[in-house]
């Protein structure tokens, strides 16, 4: 509980007035010994237990009624999760989560970013007079002082966003802002769906912040926790679009998309997808196969002279309006160079020639070889797919992959000769090479991804031959990564991190060479796997690329004509919105990560781990309860002082006493009575 006028809670002592004068009207009275009354009196110890007790409950109630009236004009405010009790505050930080699953509408519509949004101004419009409000939102993570509650929603920073919240740098905002600003007393509103990814709970920036505001037992979080499930929901994401030649002069355009699940499983299992290409509408029938349906080959036709064009996938409206849709754009393909870096010449020979060997007759295919003393004559910018075979880059050549991952190219990792495990990256690392036995289901493929990655069914939902595969000697991967491919033993083969930049780096745990795999004699899956991995990268070459809200290769759309849609809403920065953006020749289709498709969310109990020692408290809360944050309670008080007063009054009355049946009392009777 809080209150609007703390300063009248110095008041309360005044409660003590009845008791005061009740001991000093005590005082007012002479005692005489008068030996006549002494039956009276002994008459009067035997009800004295009784009689005292009467007299302090009376004078409990009128304290207790005093208390109430100074804290009806005290005007109490009672609020979940209160961490204050009188005082005012210098600063109220919202942190507002403008991530695409924050779009989630109810039953009237309205998306728990704009409930989370009407909840805070409520809360303030309350809470009264506040030296200072601050705004700090996902998209720009930048702090904005607010002059009131109204202009919160009128603000380009409250509005929707297509990019993944960072929970832990906005915190770590609000602990720069207090630092620099010196704010004493402050509360910290976050708004947020609890999406596991946007939290990023297994982060060690935790460990930190945790213990920082531990350290500042002034400043109180409070986590405003709208996390009710999607009661259905579909997601859609266009994994890739390519122009193909069909016969001899036409062109079509190839779709490769996915449907995601989520919510109830009964949701119809035939849904209709509208696909618009060029101002052309095509609607695809899928048909829903788990939570997870992968659609390939779609064939679109294209006008001759169409050499650069863009498009979208849509679904029905549902529960997630942020997720129904997803952007592509087309170009002619760009050249398909591969750079392999590797200790062993005969590694290196053999991807080089597996690169070179066309699989698109219209795209241009070319590799370079290099050692690992020559990392730094890598291309970068032409590089499509860099094959390392050498110990785990770090420091600038692992910021340098980093990049290259980000701009949505890739790298496929194979051992080095010697392996280093204390060398990791992306939060993967090689561990020690060890024997298997090819002949025994241990030297075997036994497990493989067969719906999305390199080693997936081709296009008539053939298997690859990935079970003919015999391996000798594997590498140990460790980190917790995603498998892909696993040997009979449990041991993983291909894999890729779990973070999502490492969406395109690869690692394969064994070596395409004699006494190690039968890669090589096999080599129709290292053919596949690596000219899928050129197909995907050289998109991101080409004038037409796909990328991902909020992620530093976004950065190219900040100059960039949007070009659809034109209308909408404002994000601030340009980066973080959806939409299809052009620039001279070059056009990018900007989507939302994928993790925003999902619907796990944060555990309570994790969350009281992550905010440990600090003054937290959680509330959940749904869309279109219409219940307020912060409510005034002067009222109750008044009331409550209204009983006690009655229940005091009700008290200070004398017994009833009954008359004799006798009408003739005699003198000394009445005396009696009169001074009883």
């Amino acid at each position: 509980m809080s209150f609007l006028q703390p300063l009248l809670l110095w008041a309360l002592p005044v409660a003590a007035l009845p008791v005061i004068i009740h001991l000093i009207s005590r005082r007012r009275h002479r005692v005489v010994h008068w030996a006549a009354m002494m039956f009276l009196l002994d008459a009067r110890r035997a009800a004295k237990g009784l009689a005292r007790l009467r007299q302090w409950l009376i004078l409990a109630l009128r304290v207790l009624a005093l208390i109430l009236l100074i804290l009806a004009v005290s005007r109490p405010l009672v609020t979940s999760g209160t961490f204050r009790f009188g005082g005012g505050l210098d600063a109220i930080f919202i942190l507002l989560d403008r991530s695409a699953s924050m779009e989630q509408t109810g039953a009237s519509g309205v998306a728990k970013r704009e409930e989370g949004l009407r909840r805070m101004q409520e809360y303030l419009r309350e809470v009264g007079r506040v030296r200072r409000i601050v705004l700090i939102d996902s998209a720009t993570e930048k702090p904005l002082d607010v002059e009131s509650p109204e202009a919160l929603s009128g603000l380009p920073q409250t509005q929707p966003a297509a990019a993944s919240a960072d929970i832990p740098a906005m915190l770590q905002r609000v602990l720069d802002v207090v630092t620099t600003d010196q704010i004493g007393s402050a509360e910290v509103w976050v708004v947020s769906d609890l999406q596991s990814g946007d939290w990023d709970a297994a982060s060690g920036r935790w460990s930190e912040l945790r213990r920082q505001f531990s350290e500042r037992n002034q400043i109180g979080i409070r986590l405003l926790a709208l996390d009710e499930p999607p009661r259905q929901n579909l997601a859609i994401e266009v994994d890739q679009a390519q122009v193909e030649p069909v016969g001899r002069t036409r062109r079509a355009l190839r779709l490769d998309f996915r449907i995601r699940r989520q919510g109830k499983s009964d949701l119809r299992a035939r849904v209709p997808v509208e696909i618009v290409v060029g101002g052309a509408r095509t609607r695809y029938p899928v048909e829903l196969t788990g939570r997870e349906t992968v659609v390939q080959g779609v064939m679109l036709p294209l006008d001759e002279k169409e050499t650069l064009g863009w498009g979208y996938a849509e679904l029905p409206g549902d529960d997630r309006p942020g997720d129904n849709r997803s952007y592509f754009s087309f170009a002619p393909p760009a050249p398909r160079r591969t750079v392999v870096v590797a200790e062993e010449a005969a590694i290196a020979e053999f991807w080089r020639q597996a690169a070179t060997v066309p699989n698109d007759p219209e795209a241009q295919y070319g590799a370079q070889v290099l050692s690992p003393d020559q990392a730094d004559e890598i291309p970068w910018d032409k590089t499509a797919v860099l094959i390392w075979q050498a110990p785990l880059p770090q420091g600038e050549l692992a910021a340098a992959f980093e990049r290259h991952l980000g701009q949505g190219r890739a790298v496929l990792f194979l051992p080095p000769r010697k392996v280093d495990p204390q060398r990791s990256f992306l939060g993967l690392r090689w561990d020690a090479w060890m024997s298997v036995d090819p002949g025994q289901e241990e030297g075997r493929v036994s497990q493989w991804q067969t719906k999305s990655g390199l080693l997936a069914n081709d296009r008539t939902g053939q298997p690859l031959s990935v079970d003919a595969l015999r391996v000798e000697r594997v590498c140990r991967v460790e980190g917790g990564p995603i498998v892909f491919a696993r040997l009979g033993n449990d041991v993983s083969l291909l894999m890729r991190p779990s973070q999502s930049l490492g969406v395109q780096a690869w690692f394969l745990a064994t070596w395409p060479w004699k006494d190690y795999s039968n890669l090589a004699e096999e080599r129709i899956v290292a053919y596949v796997m690596l000219h899928r991995a050129l197909q995907r990268a050289a998109l991101q070459l080409s004038n037409a690329r796909t990328l991902i809200a909020g992620t530093p290769a976004a950065q190219a759309v900040a100059e960039a004509k949007r070009v659809h849609p034109r209308s909408g809403s404002i994000a601030v920065p340009p980066t973080h919105l959806a939409g299809v953006y052009r620039s001279g020749d070059r056009l990018w289709a900007l989507n939302r990560p994928s993790r925003e498709d999902r619907i796990d969310t944060v555990p309570e109990d994790r969350l009281n781990e992550l905010f440990a020692g600090c003054r937290f408290a959680v509330i959940h809360d749904r869309v279109d309860t219409g219940v307020s944050l912060a409510r005034e309670t002067w009222r109750i008080a008044l009331a409550a002082m209204l009983v006690v007063l009655f229940l005091e009054a009700a008290v200070s009355l004398p017994p009833r006493r009954e008359e004799p049946e006798s009408s003739a009392l005699t003198v000394g009777q009445r005396r009696m009575r009169e001074v009883a």
